[in-house]
């Protein structure tokens, strides 16, 4: 399993000054050593989380990673899992 801290703080340090992140999915799944896939599975986490959104073509990160309550996050991703799971 990838830690969703670590990768939201990678893609958080890739963004531009608009919180755009600025480097394609390929990339980051490469980098990351994760199918393109797996990686598209984790954005939409992150997007149903509400920690990033897709606006068009670009990803945009919401939040500052060191104003996220992690524990707390851990948590709603949990419950989100969970969800998944019974749909």
């Amino acid at each position: 399993m990838y830690d969703r801290e670590s990768l939201y703080r990678y893609l958080y340090s890739k963004c531009d000054q608009n919180n755009v992140i600025a480097i394609k999915q390929g990339e980051i799944a490469k980098e990351w050593g994760m199918s393109y896939q797996r990686l598209s599975g984790i954005m939409k986490e992150f997007v149903d989380l509400g920690m990033v959104e897709k606006i068009r073509h670009k990803w945009v990160c919401l939040y500052d990673p060191d104003k996220i309550p992690w524990d707390r996050f851990r948590a709603l991703r949990k419950e989100y899992m969970a969800a998944q799971r019974d749909a």
